[in-house]
């Protein structure tokens, strides 16, 4: 052979080497480093819906793109005999199965969805990092540079919001550091993301060397840090028992890490004194400290602790419907439609009702899937750790063996701060946990193979594809939806902060052109809820019914029937929409129905007594003469909720039922002479 033609040859061997990391590349940085940045400024949660757009998008070009392509080989699907996948395609059955027996199916499309991308993530990655070599690396290459750039967004917000504040609470009472969300919608869930990083990130501090280190090092400083400025209680306790069980894995398997005994004891006294050091901040200093962070890690075994009064309610809540529907719950994503009627007079104030979740994953999902469906999620887990364990006791390198320890220390902290917080509602936490999956399959094929699975591809191919593009479609028109919404928000802010609480104090001159302008934003908010409508979601981000926008408008108008219509469309939607129920009661009063009014009120009420429920079923018995119940109904109001209109109903009410009681009396005299 010619030396021109060796140079040919050798020249396109090297292009065949390197073309096998495209599709590893194309993934990795796609769901690793490029999905927590996406967002749309214009839509009311900024993450979730562009991200089931993108997502989808991506999947749905991936796999015609991966399978079609010289980069893939039948052997892969080898991958997917193993136990996890069986488990995988029971829940997405459960998963189905529980969304026929809904009260809202079109709300559970969404839960429907977040499952198949982390099947389908979990199942793509095993196969693609089971045939590429050094994909351990290249993975926490990517992570270590997603870790990097996803803390620095958090330290800008930090020093802008935090350090640059003037008041130390936001307009609704929370503490100014729940500005910092990062690329997430909650500080808490922006925490927990980066905790999930760290199994990547410390493997890289451990096994780069040189400059892929020194990123490593402070990949992982930023997250440690991040963490602990965030104050993110369920993050700090899931690190805490993922530290515990890593060292107990470390103890047991210390021979496999070539652990000395020495190291050992040493890793033990490490840990009793952390233990120790984290108990002596619990139960002494807290008690006294004005330090907010040891305040912070104080309340986390402070009963009387807000945060922990709310969320054992809220448990106690979801315990109660799961005892109501044990089998079949109540439907995905149906949770927030039924939780208000469970709630028992266990808040006090009406932002305390807004619950989308329970704040609690394993309680939600059985709430939501039933038994099985809770057992199913536990086994999927449950298949993951026994693979990690398995590789730390096979004769295997040492590489595979730390980065199995590093996820088990993931995976533990995920599930014990899931146990706290709401990670299953959010895309790129559902997605990275599709790629830890992976790893754990593909450590484990790597050591333990199975047999060639012979299916055609297509079997794969066209449901995936036919999936993703509903995916895709879906991800958009949530999108529109959410930035109509927006603007028809934007508008009755207007009216609710500008025009009502000014109108009644303006010269009569002016209140005509007042009263025609508030008519006009009342038009706009129904053109922008009318636009927001899609057969594919009724619901926005905070659980309020599309038709409750547009049936408020109506209402507001004056137009009843078109208001009646569309308010009941959104009470079938969303059963404990309070918003919907008192929306309901007023038109029925302007209808003259007492009756059906009293029903609807009476529902809102049995779910929290809201200032307009309570003055709309007021006016209502007054209007039906029963002013003994609607004095009783104000006068055992809650004293915070009461205002000027409540109070001049109640001296209505008080008059009219001293007059009444004065003709009853009178009767009685005339009837006893």
């Amino acid at each position: 052979m010619s030396r021109q033609l060796r140079k040919r040859e050798a020249q396109k061997q090297q292009e065949v080497k390197t073309g096998r990391n495209y599709p590893y590349f194309i993934f990795t940085i796609f769901i690793v480093l490029l999905l927590p940045v996406i967002y749309y400024q214009a839509t009311l949660d900024l993450t979730t819906m562009p991200r089931v757009l993108a997502l989808s998008a991506f999947l749905g070009m991936f796999v015609i793109f991966f399978f079609n392509s010289k980069w893939y080989k039948p052997e892969m699907l080898g991958v997917l005999r193993h136990g996890l996948f069986p488990v995988f395609g029971l829940w997405l059955v459960v998963s189905v199965v529980t969304l026929a027996f809904s009260s809202n199916p079109i709300e559970g499309i969404f839960d429907i969805i977040k499952v198949l991308f982390t099947i389908t993530i979990a199942m793509l990655g095993a196969m693609i990092f089971s045939e590429e070599e050094n994909w351990l690396d290249k993975l926490a290459k990517v992570v270590v540079l997603s870790a990097i750039v996803t803390s620095l967004v958090g330290f800008v917000q930090y020093y802008l919001w935090v350090v640059k504040a003037t008041e130390p609470f936001l307009p609704d009472g929370r503490k100014i550091i729940y500005r910092v969300v990062g690329v997430m919608a909650h500080k808490n869930l922006y925490s927990l993301s980066l905790f999930m990083m760290l199994p990547f990130v410390a493997y890289g501090v451990v096994m780069f060397k040189k400059h892929w280190k020194i990123l490593s090092t402070i990949a992982l400083v930023f997250v440690l840090l991040l963490i602990f400025m965030l104050q993110a209680r369920a993050t700090w306790v899931g690190i805490m028992v993922a530290v515990a069980i890593s060292v107990i894995t470390l103890i047991l398997y210390g021979n496999k890490f070539g652990l000395p005994k020495k190291w050992k004891i040493t890793l033990i006294t490490l840990t009793l004194m952390g233990a120790v050091a984290v108990g002596g901040v619990l139960f002494l200093v807290g008690k006294d400290s004005q330090n907010q962070y040891v305040k912070q890690l104080q309340s986390i075994i402070n009963p009387k602790s807000a945060q922990n009064i709310h969320r054992i309610n809220i448990w106690k809540t979801t315990i109660e419907m799961i005892q109501d529907r044990p089998v079949l719950g109540y439907g995905p994503n149906n949770w927030k439609l039924h939780a208000g009627y469970y709630f028992k007079g266990r808040f006090f104030l009406e932002d305390q009702i807004n619950w989308q979740r329970p704040h609690n994953d394993f309680l939600w999902v059985f709430a939501e899937k039933g038994i099985f469906g809770i057992l199913l999620y536990l086994a999927i887990f449950g298949f993951s750790l026994y693979y990690l364990y398995r590789i730390i006791g096979a004769e295997t390198t040492r590489e595979k063996r730390l980065m199995a320890l590093l996820l088990i220390f993931g995976l533990v902290g995920y599930l014990t701060a899931s146990t706290f917080d709401f990670p299953y509602e959010r895309i790129f936490h559902q997605a990275f946990l599709g790629v830890i999956f992976a790893c754990s399959v593909a450590l484990y094929h790597s050591v333990y193979p199975t047999a060639v699975l012979k299916i055609k591809k297509d079997i794969l191919v066209i449901p995936l594809v036919v999936i993703f593009v509903f995916g895709a479609y879906y991800g958009y028109r949530g999108t529109k939806q959410e930035v109509n919404l927006n603007k028809a928000r934007a508008e009755l802010r207007i009216i609710n902060r500008g025009i009502l609480p000014r109108i009644d104090s303006l010269p009569e001159n002016q209140k005509k052109n007042a009263a025609a302008m508030l008519q006009q934003k009342w038009r706009e908010v129904l053109k922008y809820a009318l636009n927001s409508k899609t057969i594919l979601k009724n619901l926005d981000p905070q659980a309020n019914p599309i038709d409750y926008y547009i049936g408020l408008a109506y209402l507001n108008l004056k137009d009843y029937q078109n208001g009646l219509k569309y308010c009941l469309l959104a009470h079938n939607q969303h059963p404990g929409s309070i918003k919907a129920l008192n929306s309901l009661g007023a038109i029925y009063y302007n209808l003259e129905q007492y009756d059906m009014a009293e029903e609807y009120l009476q529902k809102s009420i049995t779910i929290f007594p809201s200032h307009d429920a309570l003055l709309n079923l007021s006016s209502t018995y007054f209007m039906q003469k029963e002013y003994d119940k609607a004095y009783e109904l104000l006068s055992n109001a809650p004293k915070d909720i009461m205002s000027p209109r409540l109070e001049d109903n109640l001296k209505s009410i008080t008059i009219m039922r001293e007059m009444a009681a004065k003709e009853a009396k009178n009767a009685e005299k005339a009837n006893g002479k």
